[in-house]
């Protein structure tokens, strides 16, 4: 079952249930969106010229590579596309800005921003 479907028809078996917070609802975006970018990474991965029964388990062998990838992605906060969400949702005032957190408590990894890239990583200079 595609997360398309699965969002769309949560009555479904294997759907997620639907968020009851903002936080739980950009999670679940960032991985349908994660998903579909791992759907088309692996796509060609698992074909080979053969059909028949070994075509079954091809796909289950893609659809268990394509969902695990995902969950790691997601969890780990790879993209930050949820976090980036719950951010512009603060900025927007449809959900109360979270406290900030003492280093010590850091809680899940933020996306970081350009500026902040560019002051860690400083670009070198190309060599003459």
């Amino acid at each position: 079952m595609s997360p398309i479907s699965a969002l769309s028809n949560p009555g479904l078996p294997g759907a997620p249930r639907p968020a009851e917070d903002p936080a739980e609802a950009a999670r679940q975006f960032e991985s349908v969106l994660v998903r579909q970018f791992v759907e088309v990474m692996t796509k060609d991965l698992f074909q080979g010229g053969e059909e028949g029964m070994l075509t079954g388990q091809a796909d289950l062998q893609r659809d268990t590579l394509t969902d695990t990838l995902t969950e790691h992605l997601v969890d780990n906060g790879t993209f930050g596309i949820a976090d980036l969400l719950m951010a512009q949702w603060e900025r927007a005032g449809r959900v109360p800005a979270e406290p900030t957190a003492a280093p010590a408590e850091a809680g899940p990894r933020r996306a970081m921003s350009m500026d902040d890239a560019l002051r860690l990583y400083q670009p070198t200079p190309p060599q003459p």
